[in-house]
């Protein structure tokens, strides 16, 4: 893993929940896990700044994972387009099916995606520009 960046102003002991906490599943389960009482690592969790540095360092992870598996979507695809080809009409069928099925989803992803971008833009644009409801500034 690498280094906890959202942890440099922590304590030891938080620093242990933190990676305890990225590494279990339950909070009972990181509090054993790290050798501190589970009330203890529930107080880390309510504060601030232990707080913000548990919910970047799970973002970072989160988005490392994404990142892993878009690196094998390729690979996904090549056995995709490989099954259009098998001798076995079922097989064919189940492999086109499921090429539509993921490229709908991946369509409506990104137009999600543009959609979220365009409103983004669209305050960014009001902010800079205040206008009324009713025309007026």
């Amino acid at each position: 893993m690498r280094a906890l960046d959202h942890a440099k102003n922590l304590s030891a002991n938080q620093q242990r929940a933190l990676v305890a906490l990225l590494s279990s599943p339950t909070i009972q389960a990181a509090a054993r896990s790290c050798g501190l009482g589970e009330s203890t690592v529930r107080k880390y969790l309510s504060e601030p700044n232990f707080a913000h540095a548990y919910a970047e360092e799970r973002e970072r992870l989160f988005s490392e994972g994404i990142h892993a598996l878009q690196q094998a979507a390729s690979k996904a695809v090549d056995v995709f387009v490989a099954a259009l080809e098998h001798e076995d009409a079922n097989v064919r069928l189940r492999a086109a099916r499921s090429v539509w099925e993921h490229l709908f989803k991946g369509v409506a992803i990104e137009d999600e995606r543009k959609l979220l971008d365009l409103a983004r833009r669209i305050e960014i644009l009001e902010a800079k520009n205040p206008v009324e409801r009713n025309g007026k500034r």
